[in-house]
């Protein structure tokens, strides 16, 4: 927990850096594209991974079962 509440910060330091450059260079309907994109992001990474997650316990239940 205290990596995400010490992560938190820094990841609002550099995504409002990156959409203050998009901004002034290409206005303001690029800029928008960061955020969208990067929660887009966050939810296929957390589809995978809760995907892998449910993967890994179906079978570490089967390997139990078959001792």
């Amino acid at each position: 927990m205290t990596w995400v509440w010490t992560s938190l910060p820094v990841g609002y330091g550099v995504g409002s850096a990156v959409v203050g450059v998009l901004a002034d260079t290409f206005g303001a309907r690029a800029a928008l594209t960061v955020p969208s994109a990067c929660g887009l992001a966050v939810m296929v990474f957390a589809g995978v991974l809760g995907a892998r997650a449910r993967k890994a316990g179906r079978d570490r239940r089967f390997a139990s079962a078959a001792d």
